[in-house]
């Protein structure tokens, strides 16, 4: 009995960590995009397998940089070590031909895989070192996107509490607003980072207005529309709606994996916050991928902070699975006891029915044995009334 009463408590307990997950079918969606991956991946390797071919015919200079830089801009968010590799090898092209202006694109593109791949130092020299440089207008937007990325995505590695935080956050906000003057007046990035310049400001409600109308219209297979999901999603989280913040970081992970995007950071947060939520095996399958994909892209600030919660969720994973094999081993002990139970009734109810039927069978036995008599007495009262009859009319005679 007493482990009867564990388990229904078990059960319980279990049922209401659970029951505050909320059922979303982008979540349901996104488990089974992980498992596709590879596939989708073909689409990704298809497109980069025919640039390496148009490279290897192009004869003109101005091709083979142009084909180079592509084939960086796939592999930046897919694979950064491959991304730097194409990079530099335009920047060699433009320098053996003494382009300065494709030399600087070549440069600032190759800052952000490098940041990505854990390289500040050197592309924190390279940037310093392009500040030097008297770059043309046309090239200004490009090196304020390029310090913005550089300085935001280094806040990734630095503690809120850390000195240096105040100041690279600071310096990736200026450039942040420098980028966005210098976009084109209603182009889907300048909304984008404004809506994003306002989430950091804390104008929540004003953000959500421009990201409303930016996922109406962006592509939704598009980096700008996972990033439009994220910024959706961290403004929701931050106002507390949970339920529609796990909505919207789960659309952004489900776009990151549609557009083969490795270095991604909505799939962490949704492990984050399943996982303080309760939903450890869940939590548990979404780090795992952001570690595979952060691995892949070689993005190691990823890698590092998807790794330092891993033994985390594990533990919690193991003592979840712990907890289910506890509750399984007394499921099992409830359904043996119930089966032996059954059992036992069974087996009375059979004897049960074998005396019965025992019964029955010496009951019809004395059933015949009441008629044969009776019959034999009413022949015997036949036989009687007849010679009472003939005695009758012999004494009236």
């Amino acid at each position: 009995m007493s482990r009867l009463l564990l388990f229904i408590l078990s059960v319980v307990m279990c049922t209401a960590v659970f029951g505050e997950v909320p059922h979303l079918d982008e979540l349901e969606r996104l488990k089974s995009m992980i498992s596709e991956k590879a596939t989708i991946d073909k689409a990704k390797f298809n497109k980069v397998s025919r640039l390496k071919s148009q490279l290897s015919n192009a004869q003109v200079y101005s091709d083979k940089v142009k084909i180079l830089n592509e084939l960086g801009d796939e592999y930046t968010l897919f694979m950064a070590d491959s991304a730097t590799h194409y990079y530099n090898e335009a920047l060699e092209l433009c320098q053996s031909v003494g382009d300065s202006t494709g030399m600087y694109i070549s440069i600032m593109k190759k800052i952000r895989p490098e940041t990505i791949a854990g390289f500040y130092a050197e592309a924190i020299t390279e940037f310093n070192e392009l500040r030097e440089k008297s770059l043309p207008d046309s090239l200004l937007p490009h090196y304020y996107e390029c310090g913005y990325r550089l300085y935001s995505f280094t806040l990734n590695s630095i503690e809120r509490h850390n000195s240096f935080y105040d100041k690279y956050f600071a310096k990736a906000s200026e450039f942040r607003q420098l980028w966005i003057a210098s976009l084109p007046s209603g182009s889907v990035m300048r909304d984008l980072y404004e809506a994003e310049s306002l989430f950091v400001s804390g104008k929540y409600n004003a953000a959500k207005v421009i990201l409303r109308e930016l996922l109406s219209k962006v592509n939704e297979k598009s980096n700008e529309y996972a990033i439009t999901a994220a910024i959706m999603a961290n403004i929701l989280h931050a106002e507390g709606n949970i339920t529609e913040s796990l909505r919207y970081y789960a659309l952004s992970a489900i776009t990151d994996i549609e557009c083969s995007v490795k270095e991604n950071q909505s799939i962490y947060e949704l492990s984050m916050i399943l996982y303080e939520l309760g939903d450890i095996e869940t939590a548990y399958r979404f780090i795992l991928a952001s570690i595979e994909d952060a691995a892949f892209c070689n993005a190691q600030m990823r890698v590092y902070n998807a790794s330092r919660m891993l033994p985390v969720i594990e533990e919690a994973h193991q003592k979840e699975t712990k907890k289910h094999e506890r509750l399984m081993i007394a499921s099992l002990l409830v359904v043996s006891l119930l089966v032996c139970g059954l059992i036992l009734v069974v087996v009375v109810l059979v004897r049960q029915m074998r005396k019965l039927s025992r019964a029955r069978a010496r009951l019809h036995a004395a059933n015949n044995i009441k008629d044969e008599y009776m019959g034999q007495f009413l022949e015997l009262c036949t036989v009687y009334i007849k010679r009472l009859d003939s005695f009758t009319k012999l004494v009236t005679r």
